[in-house]
């Protein structure tokens, strides 16, 4: 498979996190959408999923003060889920992954917003994660 394939499938563990009872990383991984049904092939990839979400998970209230930061007249519970979850996964790769560039991370977010949210949100999302960097 791919990076992209296991961003997204990391963007829907992100998304199922508050749907959860989780207390530790693991608990994240081990939940819901597991790594295994999204034929993560690589070890790479499935070593970036595990990251990334278990980074997610121990940052969250660090990501989401980040983004309150970031928001213009708006608060981060108008967000909806979906694109809360695409920024969060986001601005923990620019945060937190240093082998990732920006722009990658800024694309991809994109990219999702595209694949699982309304019209508006792909501009919305670069928006916020343009005035990140």
């Amino acid at each position: 498979m791919s990076r992209k394939t296991a961003r997204e499938a990391a963007f829907k563990t992100i998304f199922e996190i508050p749907f959860h009872t989780v207390e530790t990383p693991s608990d994240v991984i081990n939940f819901g959408t597991k790594y295994e049904e999204y034929k993560l092939g690589s070890q790479s990839d499935i070593d970036y999923y595990i990251n990334v979400t278990s980074l997610c998970f121990e940052n969250i209230n660090n990501i989401d003060e980040k983004i309150s930061l970031l928001l213009k007249d708006w608060t981060i519970e108008r967000i909806s889920k979906v694109n809360l979850s695409i920024l969060r996964l986001a601005i923990c790769e620019i945060t937190y992954i240093n082998d990732i560039p920006y722009q990658v991370s800024i694309n991809e977010a994109v990219e999702l917003a595209k694949k699982f949210s309304d019209d508006e949100a792909p501009a919305f999302i670069n928006g916020v994660l343009a005035s990140a960097v």
